[in-house]
């Protein structure tokens, strides 16, 4: 008896080897979809869906992000780790389970496969939206701020503003997130061969946002738990837009510029004023980053124009981020995005910025 207790010991549980099997399977799937991105399109809008779907419904009855619970309670459950570990007695105990372990930190892998890594290598979206190929000058990147400048403009008198120079949000988180997920539906409806598949699921306002703050984090979606988490630490007009890019995540776009982009189109729009103001808002910073990189002082003379109260946020924001940065946190958040962005063939952070180029072409061929 005592001799076949010691050997079950041995053997690894059959569970175990079902998750390794599992993440053995979700490796080649991945690295079919790496080299296919018809295949890649398919388990995104399909199995992907599937998974992200079910995830948001399960988390989506807890008001908090389960993510954040999860990491506040990392320290703790790798003491537990440790000590389960300690008390196994003898190397092949311990190795049992520590293989048990690694099974279960695998589906992590499996999922990430399935729920946003494959997304990446899927058809991109300029493709199935036919926004068609423009090459990007300073012509028409000055052509697109002015009319994301003059979009700006135009609801300014809608949009009530701080002595700072901030602006304020007339509408609650919630009701941001009703906004956004509207703005959805009617996306779906304006471009179909995007395929955008809606469903009702919520971001969550993250308790630790000022944490988020100092790490130079706007949002993150958490893809095993299924939840977009927003800083609502931030300026107000960072808030929508970051919504509807975390539910972009969500709804299988992996890549950040085309989440960027989508979160642009979600927010122009919404009825209510001061979420079209943040989609043009944040698109006007990024289009005037570009300008001011290939040509300074066409940026220089659309600014010397601008409405005091949209110069007055930029400076607010610079101010805020300024106060709040804290350059090793931020260093190593970015150090830390940039090569997981680099590890799944985009072009680090720099992608974020890359949604200037469907934003000109968008412009562009809309005449």
């Amino acid at each position: 008896m005592r001799k076949t207790n010691k050997n079950a010991n041995k053997r690894l549980p059959k569970w175990a080897k079902f998750l390794f099997l599992i993440a053995i399977i979700s490796g080649i799937v991945h690295f079919i979809g790496t080299k296919n991105s018809a295949f890649a399109e398919w388990l995104t809008q399909n199995v992907g869906f599937l998974i992200r779907r079910a995830l948001a419904y399960l988390t989506s009855g807890i008001s908090v992000s389960l993510a954040e619970i999860l990491i506040i309670l990392s320290p703790l459950i790798l003491v537990i780790v440790l000590v389960m570990a300690s008390r196994r007695k003898g190397f092949c105990s311990k190795m049992s389970f520590l293989a048990c372990l690694l099974a279960v930190i695998s589906i992590f892998y499996s999922g990430y496969v399935y729920t946003l890594g494959i997304g990446y290598h899927r058809t991109s979206l300029s493709s199935r939206i036919q926004l068609g190929d423009v090459t990007v000058n300073e012509d028409n990147l000055y052509q697109t701020l002015l009319i994301l400048k003059n979009e700006c403009e135009s609801l300014i008198p809608e949009i009530e503003y701080k002595a700072s120079g901030s602006s304020v949000s007339d509408i609650s988180f919630d009701e941001i997130c009703d906004e956004v997920l509207v703005g959805y539906e009617r996306l779906d409806k304006d471009f179909p061969s995007l395929d955008i598949k809606t469903f009702d699921s919520r971001a969550k306002a993250v308790k630790f946002s000022k944490v988020m703050t100092k790490l130079d984090l706007l949002g993150v979606y958490t893809y095993f738990t299924g939840e977009s988490n927003v800083n609502v630490h931030c300026p107000d007009y960072n808030i929508p837009f970051t919504v509807a890019h975390e539910l972009a995540h969500q709804r299988g776009i992996s890549r950040e510029n085309e989440a960027n982009f989508v979160a642009f189109l979600v927010c122009i729009r919404s009825e209510n004023a001061y979420v079209r103001y943040s989609g043009y808002m944040n698109m006007f910073e990024y289009v005037a980053a570009a300008l001011a990189r290939t040509n300074r002082e066409l940026r220089n003379e659309v600014f010397r124009s601008l409405d005091e109260k949209m110069y007055g946020e930029m400076r607010a924001y610079s101010e805020f981020y300024q106060e709040n940065k804290n350059e090793i946190l931020g260093k190593l958040s970015e150090f830390v995005n940039d090569n997981y962005l680099k590890a799944q063939g985009t072009e680090g952070v720099v992608s974020y910025g890359l949604v200037v180029e469907l934003c000109v072409a968008y412009y562009s061929n809309r005449g």
